[in-house]
C-alpha cells in the first residue's frame, strides 16, 4: 500500500508527514476537536514504506495519521503504541526529537 508523505524542512527541523491514501482530505471528528488531513501538509507524493522509513529514521518531528502509517512507525520504533490517540476511529501520532 502506497502512503502519502510530505517533507516539511526547516531551519531547525526535518518535519516528515505520513497518511494512508484513503484518509487524504477527510475531517475525521474527535469529541474535542475536528481533525482535517490536509493534503497541504500531507501530501507531496506517493511513498512506499521503505523509502518513509528512511525517512522518518532522520525526521526531527513525525506526524503520522491512518491505520497503516502508524503501524509504520511502530513498527520502526519511531513512536510507541501508547502514544497513539484515536480520532474517530482513526490513529493518529506524533514524535518530537529533542535536539540540544
Amino acid at each position: 500500500m502506497k502512503l502519502c508523505l510530505k517533507v516539511h524542512k526547516t531551519k531547525r527541523d526535518f518535519i516528515v508527514a505520513v497518511c494512508d491514501k484513503d484518509i487524504l482530505n477527510k475531517k475525521l471528528k474527535h469529541p474535542d476537536f475536528d481533525f482535517h488531513v490536509n493534503p497541504s501538509f500531507y501530501f507531496e507524493k506517493e511513498a512506499g514504506e521503505e523509502e518513509v522509513l528512511e525517512l522518518l529514521k532522520s525526521a526531527t518531528i513525525v506526524n503520522l495519521v491512518g491505520k497503516k502509517s502508524v503501524e509504520t512507525g511502530i513498527n520502526a520504533g519511531i513512536v510507541s503504541s501508547d502514544t497513539v490517540i484515536m480520532i474517530g476511529k482513526v490513529p493518529h501520532a506524533q514524535m518530537v526529537k529533542i535536539l540540544q
